[in-house]
């Protein structure tokens, strides 16, 4: 099951990848839960009110919702799941450790087979982290972190 954004979404790689598959081995089936601008953490605290195919609209769940992705990996146990987000949300120490890392937990979590293989879809890989000008303010990303909490970071 691939989990992602609109780069795996748009650009289809569930769907060759499955075609890849059904040339060796048809019995492996490739799902997804993928929307156009959801991060990780999206996908587990965001409701989908409308969409397209090119956008979404959504809302923050309330208590007792479950977000489509969480119904999607309710529905069997997988064996592999492959997590891709955005890139700067990588590359950014406070992010990963606020938003992305969490939510790779908590997706982990909700999977329901203890043997599932879990991977990490990065789709523009950098060996730097996000250059520092480009980042927006830490209290944007957790109002708990502060400038003790981000030089623990670095």
């Amino acid at each position: 099951m691939f989990i992602g954004n609109s780069l795996t979404y748009f650009h289809d790689m569930p769907s060759t990848l499955q075609a890849m598959l059904n040339e060796t081995n048809p019995n492996i089936r490739i799902e997804q839960s993928t929307f156009p601008g959801y991060s990780l953490s999206a996908h587990l605290s965001d409701m989908i009110v409308s969409k397209t195919e090119n956008e979404i609209s959504t809302r923050k769940k309330e208590n007792g919702e479950l977000t489509e992705t969480e119904k999607k990996i309710a529905e069997r146990k997988w064996d592999v799941v492959i997590l891709q987000t955005g890139t700067v949300s990588v590359l950014i120490p406070e992010n990963r450790e606020f938003k992305v890392n969490p939510a790779i937990s908590e997706i982990k979590k909700l999977v329901g087979n203890p043997g599932c293989k879990f991977m990490l879809f990065d789709t523009w890989a950098s060996k730097n982290e996000y250059p520092q000008q480009y980042c927006y303010p830490a209290a944007s990303i957790d109002n708990s972190i502060d400038k003790k909490n981000v030089a623990q970071l670095f």
